[in-house]
């Protein structure tokens, strides 16, 4: 309970909800996803005892154990700029893969990595584990050590929101 804290950063219409027990709710002017994420960064930077963080989609979901086994690993990474990016199940098929980061390429379209692999067939778990050089990891679940940071970026998204 008390290694987390969880930042809640509410984008458009204010919600009455009381900060405390390691909760901090923020409400905040309808700025996107990206908006929201950015403001969510300047105030854990604001909290001395933060070192990770990760950003969370309000529509996502993972296993709390997913958490806390992210935040055992990057607190034993050796490379400050490590990060930790999670995959998008297909919530009425979770053993299908819909995204693990994405590929960008020079005519600035991305194709999602590992797009369709079935987690239950044996053959995909070579697949599954490589290890592949991706453009990004998508902010449903993305972990890094807040002290990487070194310019904060524009509170949009420059694809899309």
């Amino acid at each position: 309970k008390d290694r987390f804290k969880l930042i809640v950063v509410n984008n458009g219409e204010a919600i009455n909800h009381p900060s405390g027990n390691g909760i901090m709710v923020i409400n905040n002017e309808n700025l996107g996803g990206s908006g929201g994420f950015m403001r969510g960064l300047i105030e854990a930077g604001k909290i001395n005892d933060i070192k990770h963080v990760i950003f969370m989609d309000d529509d996502g979901s993972c296993e709390i154990e997913s958490i806390c086994r992210t935040h055992a690993f990057l607190l034993m990474a050796k490379d400050k700029n490590t990060v930790v990016t999670g995959c998008m199940l297909f919530e009425d098929n979770p053993a299908i893969i819909h995204e693990s980061g994405a590929i960008w390429h020079r005519d600035f379209l991305h194709y999602p990595d590992k797009h369709y692999l079935d987690a239950r067939e044996i053959d995909s778990l070579d697949t599954f584990d490589n290890e592949r050089k991706i453009g990004y990891g998508g902010w449903w679940f993305f972990a890094f050590n807040i002290n990487a940071i070194e310019y904060y970026s524009f509170p949009f998204f420059v694809r899309g929101d």
